[in-house]
């Protein structure tokens, strides 16, 4: 009976840690809390890293190029690692690099610094990608920007879905709940 509590603990843990902290990282509701600039193209394709029908698509090929979508701003916990993870691909015939962004920023609403990453081109193959950026004591709040070409070389289409940044409690839970388990067979 024990055993069958703690495991179910350890999946609550779980579930809340994908649940991260901040909204429609799926896109699932379309464009809802990102600010697109002219429109989210939304997609039923989807990346393998959660359940779902729906990924954003930048497409500066058709779109005409310096493109970007933004999450809106979302809370963060100062002095702590944080770690966003997204699955990406890129259409066949693509070229140069897609970019991701995670930008902070402090308790003045002043930009403070970012994680960036050129992202490889995928040919049709859907990649999980994994940031992680210490924020500054005095970093407050986050956002999230995927770009195909605004400040790069990147022409062609890519898709972007499943962005989560897990709660840095929910994380510590679920590496003590692992834990747990791993002592009690022993």
């Amino acid at each position: 009976m024990k055993n069958v509590l703690i495991a179910s603990l350890v999946l609550a843990v779980c579930g809340m840690a994908h649940a991260g902290i901040f909204l429609n990282g799926d896109f699932e509701d379309g464009g809802n809390d990102w600010n697109t600039g002219g429109g989210m193209i939304v997609d039923t394709d989807n990346g393998p890293s959660l359940s779902g029908i729906s990924c954003a698509v930048l497409d500066n090929v058709v779109d005409g190029g310096n493109r970007d979508y933004r999450s809106n701003q979302f809370d963060i916990v100062p002095n702590a690692e944080n770690v966003l993870t997204f699955d990406y691909k890129t259409e066949v015939g693509s070229t140069g690099q897609p970019q991701v962004r995670f930008r902070f920023y402090n308790n003045t609403g002043g930009w403070n610094g970012e994680g960036q990453q050129n992202l490889a081109l995928t040919d049709g193959e859907w990649q999980t990608v994994e940031i992680t950026h210490m924020a500054a004591a005095v970093d407050l709040t986050a956002d999230i920007v995927f770009s195909g070409n605004v400040f790069g070389d990147f022409v062609g289409v890519v898709k972007f879905d499943n962005a989560v940044v897990p709660e840095p409690a929910s994380m510590s839970l679920l590496a003590m709940g692992a834990l747990a388990l791993i002592r009690r067979k022993k």
